[in-house]
């Protein structure tokens, strides 16, 4: 083996998912030298590591599709259609589905320690893929909240990004980068919610006509 062997670790799987920065569209990586069969712990560059938490729950996503396709529809079955996140360590601008220009999840430095934000935006994407590309229209979305009523649109995109988070979790609960808990149902022995904030959402609108997810939580 050369001295100088090295294996690459990109952020991104089976080129069906993966996380690009928000300058050149990049996929993320580091390397590791090859110095013998066992490479031990392989730890990810601390600054980067969010990139590789989107990409692991997403292969949870991924493994629970009802297709036979490789691909994420069984309306498609080669020349997958990729799902691409865009995130940067220093990213302040995220949290919502970028319908109508890039067509991608838009994620936060944060929004990576949210396994439920992930999969709520990689929800709306997914389910702008199964719309082939025509996003429902939802209109008064902004704001929106988890367990309030807003519109039959908005509860349709909305609910579905929080289905797919809480079938591929297991849990009826929705839990921020924050550590804020939101419950997806409140009874009378389960609070709104527990945490430091409330549980209003604002989202923010990407396109004219049609919603696109913004998470971002007002403190009271």
């Amino acid at each position: 083996m050369p001295d100088d062997a090295v294996l690459r670790f990109p952020s991104s799987s089976q080129g069906l998912w993966q996380v690009i920065d928000d300058v050149d569209g990049q996929v993320y990586s580091f390397e590791v030298p090859v110095t013998g069969a066992d490479l031990g712990t392989l730890d990810v560059p601390a600054e980067e590591a969010g990139a590789w938490k989107i990409v692991d729950v997403t292969g949870d996503l991924y493994d629970l599709r009802a297709t036979d396709s490789p691909c994420w529809t069984a309306s498609e079955t080669e020349g997958c259609t990729p799902l691409s996140y865009v995130w940067a360590p220093d990213r302040e601008d995220g949290g919502y589905f970028d319908l109508g220009d890039s067509d991608q999840p838009i994620l936060t430095r944060e929004d990576a320690d949210s396994r439920h934000t992930i999969l709520h935006e990689a929800g709306h994407w997914w389910q702008w893929l199964l719309y082939d590309g025509r996003f429902p229209e939802a209109t008064d979305c902004s704001p929106h909240f988890i367990q309030k009523a807003t519109s039959p649109g908005c509860a349709w995109t909305e609910g579905f990004g929080d289905a797919v988070a809480a079938y591929v979790l297991g849990d009826e609960e929705y839990v921020h980068d924050d550590g804020l808990v939101q419950y997806f149902a409140s009874t009378p022995d389960l609070p709104v919610a527990r945490g430091l904030r409330s549980e209003e959402h604002t989202s923010e609108l990407r396109s004219p006509m049609y919603l696109v997810c913004r998470l971002l939580l007002e403190k009271k």
